[in-house]
């Protein structure tokens, strides 16, 4: 019961304990909590050993709580988790563009990089990679030409 107090104060804090993409970042990537709020590496640590501990905890208390129990705790911190910004990481723009290289302009992403969309907003955010080409199989590939869809202006 007590870690699902603090998986509903986590929840309720929403994405300040999250960090977010970057200040201009697009209203969607933010999640469905809100504006988001980068923080320290020191705080980020701290949260990621709490949740280490409560893991411990929960693998500690199963055997004391019914089995149904712990199946909807989990299926409403996996709710939660889906719902919250991407963690870390900025891939998201990339399979966006990389989704707009071939769904949009009929490029091959294995030939050519997101620099190749000069004015594409998801293009600008991919970072380092700008220009490579795609790394990933092409069944992935394929999943992310749905995403060329995404807004990111």
């Amino acid at each position: 019961m007590l870690l699902a107090v603090g998986a509903a104060l986590l929840a309720v804090a929403g994405p300040d304990l999250v960090p977010a993409a970057a200040t201009d970042a697009p209203r969607w990537i933010l999640g469905v909590f809100g504006e988001g709020l980068a923080i320290s590496p020191g705080l980020f640590l701290a949260l990621l050993y709490l949740t280490s501990l409560a893991w411990a905890a929960l693998w500690y208390l199963s055997q004391r709580f019914d089995s149904r129990a712990l199946w909807l705790l989990i299926g409403v911190l996996l709710t939660l988790f889906t719902l919250a910004p991407p963690l870390l990481s900025l891939d998201l723009f990339s399979y966006i563009s990389y989704g707009r290289l071939g769904a949009e302009e009929g490029l091959n992403p294995y030939e050519y990089a997101p620099a190749a969309l000069p004015s594409d907003q998801a293009a600008e955010r991919v970072g380092d990679f700008r220009f490579s080409v795609s790394v990933y199989g092409p069944l992935f590939t394929l999943i992310t030409y749905p995403l060329a869809a995404a807004g990111v202006g």
